[in-house]
């Protein structure tokens, strides 16, 4: 019993040796977000003031989330979102109509 209490002993001691000799490992720290690639460019156009409402609401709903949206964010993570099928269809007939530029078609 003795001789196992004693390896014990010298093992712990050993093991103790190394690991105040052993170099802490580095921390790893987070690499620097690398500039965008492409940057944006301004571009202007012309919203109702329905579709102001709109981006307000999703603003808002956002902030409720935990997010600071712009309303630039705001309208960019919409078009991510959108998808082709009959409900773009509806949407841009809606928005024509209330276009004055251009006559329907």
């Amino acid at each position: 019993m003795a001789k196992i209490q004693q390896k014990q002993k010298e093992l712990t001691a050993t093991i103790n040796q190394k690991m105040a000799s052993a170099k802490t490992p580095a921390v790893a720290t987070a690499k620097a977000i690398p500039e965008a690639t492409k940057k944006g460019r301004a571009v202007q156009v012309w919203l109702h003031d329905q579709d102001r409402q709109l981006i307000q609401e999703l603003r808002i709903w956002l902030m409720g989330q935990g997010r600071k949206p712009t309303e630039s964010q705001v309208i960019r993570a919409a078009l991510r979102i959108a998808k082709q099928g009959p409900e773009l269809l509806t949407a841009q007939d809606e928005v024509s109509a209330l276009d004055g530029r251009r006559k329907a078609l």
